[in-house]
């Protein structure tokens, strides 16, 4: 400020200066009071943090290797507003604490069927078809009156990208994900909107080698089976085959696998071949039969380098009646570093 400017030129510039102060907190006040508020409706929480254990992901692995998937999580979500605002979705935003990621991998997830492959590249994303209304009351009278509960569904998955800077992952070891929220932006109040993190994300850890992975046989013939003798719920023709994996390298790693098919399925673990009839996969060291799109145990390699995992698989009448004809079907085994 000059020198020459008058005492009462100061005293102006103080008042004017407490009344920005004001201003500002009024505004951020107002923001706060209008913001909108999510919770799970199963339990009313605000947060859940999911442990993504111990991860091993090969040196060697080419960038878009994926190295870690969570569960498909379907949830019902209340969403509401207090003192005023206007009518708005909610959003899904993504890395709401703005981290920075560590080099070696890429955080994505899929949200309401949208792919959204690098978290730390998007924004955010629209909940669609969901619109919370204005209440100009508080909490305590909104929530009950005007909330909108809505389902979501979404998964999150990590892959290999660039070159790791070490052994071990050395970004955050919690990384907020995604936060619901409205679409004027986070609520800065905290503990009021649904957050999804990972964490112990140091738990991942590269290795020198990665294993190979074959199927014998690769391809199953039920062969030619009669209808006649079709009943409900059993077995018409099975024939086992066995999943084979090898390392090169003695660092030690577990294996899990999801199992994929572009069949149809009648349940989470038969896939509908024909009107009638069924193909289930069971696996015979757990004495499990498969969930397709789920993640499962593989092979445990933190001692032995190979292993050889029996399979069982099933063409299973659904009904009496089942449809004559022919059918061929796929499954694809893929398989994560542990």
């Amino acid at each position: 400020m000059n020198v020459l400017f008058s005492i009462n030129k100061k005293r102006s510039w103080s008042i004017m200066l407490r009344m920005l102060l004001l201003l500002c907190l009024s505004v951020l006040t107002m923001e706060n009071a209008y913001a909108l508020k999510c919770v799970n409706a199963s339990d009313q929480s605000f947060s859940f943090v999911e442990n993504i254990g111990s991860v091993a992901v090969p040196i060697t692995a080419p960038n878009g290797t994926l190295i870690w998937r969570s569960e498909n999580r379907t949830m019902t979500i209340t969403c509401w507003k207090d003192f005023g605002g206007t009518t708005e979705s909610p959003y899904a935003y993504f890395n709401p604490a703005s981290a920075s990621l560590g080099a070696g991998i890429r955080v994505g997830m899929n949200f309401n069927g949208t792919d959204v492959p690098n978290i730390f590249s998007a924004s955010k994303l629209a909940v669609p078809g969901v619109r919370v209304p204005e209440c100009f009351n508080t909490e305590a009278v909104c929530k009950p009156i005007t909330s909108t509960t809505f389902t979501i569904s979404y998964y999150i998955y990590i892959n290999k990208y660039g070159t790791p800077s070490g052994s071990n992952y050395s970004g955050p070891n919690t990384l907020a994900v995604f936060q619901l929220d409205g679409v004027g932006g986070l609520n800065i109040t905290p503990n009021s909107n649904y957050r999804y993190s990972t964490t112990n994300m140091q738990g991942i850890r590269f290795t020198a080698c990665e294993a190979a992975i074959s199927v014998s046989p690769s391809s199953i013939d039920f062969g030619t089976v009669a209808a006649t003798s079709a009943s409900a719920n059993t077995v018409a023709a099975s024939s086992n085959f066995t999943v084979n994996i090898t390392k090169s390298c003695n660092d030690p790693f577990k294996l899990t696998a999801s199992y994929g098919s572009p069949t149809n399925r009648l349940d989470a673990n038969t896939l509908n071949v024909l009107a009638g009839v069924g193909v289930k996969i069971k696996n015979l060291t757990t004495g499990n039969y498969i969930q397709y799109s789920d993640v499962e145990d593989l092979a445990d390699l933190t001692i032995v380098n190979s292993a050889s995992v029996p399979y069982l698989a099933e063409m299973v009448w659904q009904n009496s009646t089942p449809a004559l004809g022919t059918f061929s079907t796929a499954v694809t085994i893929t398989a994560y570093y542990n």
